[in-house]
């Protein structure tokens, strides 16, 4: 029996969760609130991960309880993002564009909302991390004769499965909410290979890096066009309704833009088929010693390192390879 990632998934989930709630409350800036956001969608990966050694049923229920707590600091973000986007839409315009954005910015920062969290949400936000650190301190001993294997097939193997789905049917819908919900598993997956990279399991050469370029894109589309629905909603409070015009051009521009890097990323990125993917992450795993851990608890586990076909190697006979499991 190899549970060896299984147990460094509830290590690293709960150190992630510490750090967030030790770190809450002091620094206030708009990326120290990004990087609370960021560990709700770490721990929601890993669950996810998890999902078929854990159950169905209590991996959507946690992965839903991080979602709503990360949404305490969305008011906040948005506002930050906001002001960002409109600020960077002045060297994809022309002078007479320009103008005209200035005078969107300014009309528009007095309907946004503060780029500091409220005390309550970040109270709020403290408890919940507080349960979702008890949901993963709870998590049950794998019944699984090998928690492993189904961790990388049918953990992060249906996580990459179902992000090149989705990839297909943004593409094919060519709507803000199909993108959303591509960038959303892009980022699941891209936390995934991420952690797995920490342990010593390296994916498929280059795909990390490519599933990171076409997140930061995603994320770029995802905020323009959130940006064209909030002036849209807006567009009659304009006191010079070309203003918005202009500024509307500017970012439908920006956003085809974007819409064509987005997709030639996801070619490239997803290439690999579900299948393929999988069994090289296997194929990866069996090839490397990954070191035991410590488990939540603080309790060391055994000091030799298992393999996911269940044999134990002592740390002497074991060698990491280099690069370590890197896979054509």
């Amino acid at each position: 029996m190899s549970r060896v990632l299984y147990d460094a998934l509830r290590r690293d989930a709960a150190s992630l969760a510490r750090d967030s709630i030790s770190s809450l409350g002091g620094d206030r800036s708009p990326e120290a609130i990004h990087q609370h956001r960021i560990a709700t969608k770490k721990l929601r990966s890993l669950w996810i991960a998890a999902r078929p050694v854990v159950g169905p049923e209590q991996s959507a229920a946690s992965c839903d309880h991080l979602r709503d707590t990360a949404r305490l600091f969305a008011p906040a973000r948005s506002a930050y993002v906001r002001a960002r986007v409109v600020e960077g839409l002045t060297k994809w315009a022309g002078k007479r564009q320009r103008r005209s954005i200035a005078r969107v910015r300014s009309s528009f920062e007095s309907v946004s909302a503060p780029l500091e969290p409220s005390d309550d949400s970040i109270a709020a936000f403290g408890r919940r991390m507080e349960e979702a650190l008890q949901a993963i301190e709870e998590m049950p001993a794998p019944a699984e004769e090998d928690p492993d294997r189904l961790i990388l097939l049918e953990g992060i193997g249906r996580t990459y499965g179902k992000t090149r789905r989705f990839a297909r049917h943004a593409a094919t819908l060519a709507t803000q909410k199909g993108y959303h919900r591509l960038r959303r598993w892009v980022k699941f997956l891209r936390y995934q290979l991420e952690w797995l990279e920490s342990l010593g399991v390296v994916g498929p050469e280059g795909m990390r890096a490519d599933i990171e370029k076409l997140g930061h894109r995603l994320g770029q589309l995802h905020d323009v066009q959130e940006m064209r629905t909030f002036f849209a909603e807006r567009s009659t409070k304009f006191a010079k309704p070309k203003d918005f015009v202009r500024t509307d051009r500017v970012l439908r521009r920006r956003e085809a833009r974007l819409l064509g890097q987005a997709g030639r990323l996801s070619k490239r990125a997803l290439k690999r088929r579900p299948r393929k993917f999988s069994k090289q992450l296997l194929k990866t795993y069996r090839s490397v010693s990954v070191p035991a851990q410590v488990d939540t608890d603080g309790t060391a586990q055994s000091e030799e390192k298992t393999g996911v076909n269940g044999e134990t190697r002592s740390p002497k006979s074991s060698k990491r390879r280099a690069p370590v499991g890197a896979v054509e």
